[in-house]
């Protein structure tokens, strides 16, 4: 899709959660749509993001239950589309090999971004470390 930004749960987080990189993440967000760029992710995407916001509440004591249900609704309100092209799943399983990675659910944003030509942003160090070196369409936030 042409003008689309491949954007992982972390970065998502940043906006509806107070994080370190929350003002980055706002205002890159903002420039993307005024821009007409398409923040995209794969069909996991929403789920991520909610159960994260769960454990804030139910295992780390970050968030009261008014806050995780806040930080909700403000997610529900933001507009990323999810895509899951046939190659989606192989694409993301041979970069989790390549990547020497023991799970799909981050290079399936890295796939996703690859098959629709766009940059993937990430705030997760570690994955952005692992990916950075072999595919420059890897974004951390923070760092741009």
């Amino acid at each position: 899709m042409p003008g689309s930004v491949c954007v992982d749960a972390s970065v998502v987080l940043q906006i509806v959660t107070p994080e370190e990189q929350s003002a980055h993440a706002e205002a890159l967000w903002t420039d993307w749509i005024s821009q007409g760029r398409q923040p995209v992710a794969p069909p996991t995407f929403h789920f991520e993001v909610c159960s994260v916001l769960r454990q804030k509440v139910q295992l780390r004591d970050e968030l009261s239950p008014e806050e995780a249900e806040e930080a909700m609704e403000v997610f529900l309100g933001l507009s990323v589309l999810t895509l899951s092209p046939p190659e989606l799943s192989r694409k993301a399983w041979d970069l989790a090999a390549e990547l020497n990675l023991p799970t799909v659910y981050d290079t399936a944003y890295l796939a996703l971004a690859q098959i629709e030509g766009c940059d993937f942003w990430t705030a997760d160090r570690s994955f952005y470390h692992a990916a950075s070196g072999k595919f420059d369409s890897v974004r951390l936030l923070g760092e741009s």
